[in-house]
């Protein structure tokens, strides 16, 4: 731990990527690299260790903080429940050999989508969609789909939302994990966001990568953004950069303008119009997304950048330059960024107030900014 003159580093050595760290009740949570089984809690304002705890794996998903929870998938293969208070262990199950996503949460209970190594009765689909209560690990319910979740399951209103890495889009009844609409058709590459009655995601149209609006009635295509996209790829052999791999996943900003990053791009579009409003080329890790609030846009690079965009006009500052890469979401806390890159954690002033506290926003995943 190094004070600096805008907060303090926390060095955690060779142990791979951070990753994306969380904060809830004024507390810092984080792992120490992606080969590294330990997890921590500190005190988010100075850093001060406050409790750690050897998980029985590596690869740790980003932290979801839900109703003084910490939920946590591991590559391969479990997922665990924490009390954030104090680390201790609520419960944990072991899931699949691999995980490829992270949980979601609403009310009292967790979402999670892995391969539970059965079959259903067509003798073709392996993976399921599950339901455990938060804080006990009771299973509530469990449904078919196809294969591996894009990055995780988003929840809004009754419903719990998953698209599928095979492209498939299904729809169930979070209460009771009833089937509520299913779609071979739409062919996803980014996990959705989801307003009252529309769905925003990225799709595969006639092989090139556009951003679809659905009817959240029936999953047909209400408007197709002209605008051809560089689809990120996540097929890149690297564990941590497939493990929550979001593609390209639509922000809906006060119903107004729409962001997505792409390969290569930030892009924002009139959510009425469809008409591209401004572009500006970024290169950012797989499984980032920008974070948004008060007309400000924030993506952290690969290059050691921390950028801010007005949101209007697409104008940029850099608000900081790392010395590496930078390998995960900043959050935000009391005006400050936390960023994580070259297995440094560290702190940067912020003259935004960012309610963004934890991997895509919060506990449901549902990426729509009021």
């Amino acid at each position: 731990l190094t004070k600096t003159a805008e907060g303090f580093n926390i060095d955690f050595g060779n142990t791979g990527e951070i990753g994306t760290p969380t904060i809830a009740d004024n507390k810092l949570f984080t792992q120490d690299g992606f080969h590294s089984p330990n997890f921590y809690a500190l005190q988010a304002g100075t850093g001060q260790y406050l409790w750690g705890v050897e998980l029985g794996e590596s690869g740790i998903s980003p932290a979801v903080y839900h109703q003084g929870v910490l939920l946590i998938n591991t590559y391969s293969c479990t997922l665990y429940a924490l009390d954030a208070a104090t680390g201790k262990l609520l419960w944990s199950k072991w899931l699949a050999g691999t995980i490829y996503s992270t949980p979601s949460a609403d009310g009292n209970s967790v979402y999670v989508v892995y391969n539970n190594g059965g079959r259903n009765p067509k003798g073709t689909e392996d993976y399921v969609l599950a339901s455990f209560d938060l804080r006990t690990g009771k299973v509530n319910w469990m449904n078919w789909v196809d294969t591996e979740v894009i990055a995780c399951p988003v929840v809004d209103g009754k419903e719990v939302h998953v698209a599928s890495q095979s492209g498939n889009y299904y729809v169930f009844d979070k209460e009771t994990g009833k089937s509520v609409l299913t779609s071979t058709s739409v062919k996803a590459v980014s996990s959705p966001t989801l307003t009252a009655d529309k769905i925003y995601l990225t799709a595969s149209v006639n092989g090139k990568e556009q951003l679809l609006v659905l009817n959240r009635s029936d999953l047909k295509v209400a408007k197709k953004y002209p605008t051809v996209l560089s689809a990120p790829s996540s097929s890149n052999g690297d564990c941590y950069a497939h493990m929550n791999f979001n593609g390209s996943h639509p922000i809906v900003y006060k119903n107004k303008v729409i962001l997505l990053l792409d390969s290569a791009n930030l892009i924002a579009f009139d959510a009425t119009t469809e008409k591209m409003l401004w572009k500006q080329p970024v290169s950012a890790h797989q499984n980032q997304l920008p974070i948004v609030a008060n007309d400000k846009v924030v993506v952290a690079t690969l290059s050691g950048e921390v950028l801010s965009y007005d949101i209007n006009n697409g104008n940029v500052t850099t608000l900081r330059k790392n010395a590496g890469e930078i390998d995960g979401q900043p959050v935000s806390h009391n005006g400050f960024l936390f960023v994580a890159s070259a297995g440094v954690l560290s702190v940067v002033k912020s003259l935004v107030q960012f309610p963004w506290s934890q991997w895509n926003k919060d506990a449901r995943h549902n990426l729509v900014v009021e």
